[in-house]
């Protein structure tokens, strides 16, 4: 799902790409990949809250992923 999501992406399918790595954080809720696509999704089509609002969930969650938390 990820590599899809990136595919989407790159063709300029967002919504698709979100669907994707939405899909991907079912699976695994602390992906620290589909979390730094979708951040550079929401960057590149200037949706800064999103980006903001997905980054304080993550950061809400007190991960021990250390990926993740970098990211953050």
């Amino acid at each position: 799902m990820l590599r899809d999501g990136l595919a989407y992406k790159s063709r300029g399918e967002y919504e698709t790409a979100v669907r994707c790595f939405d899909q991907v954080f079912r699976i695994e809720p602390e992906n620290p990949d589909a979390l730094y696509a979708k951040c550079g999704l929401y960057s590149e089509t200037k949706q800064y809250s999103k980006m903001l609002h997905l980054l304080e969930r993550c950061r809400r969650s007190k991960s021990t992923n250390a990926p993740l938390n970098y990211i953050i």
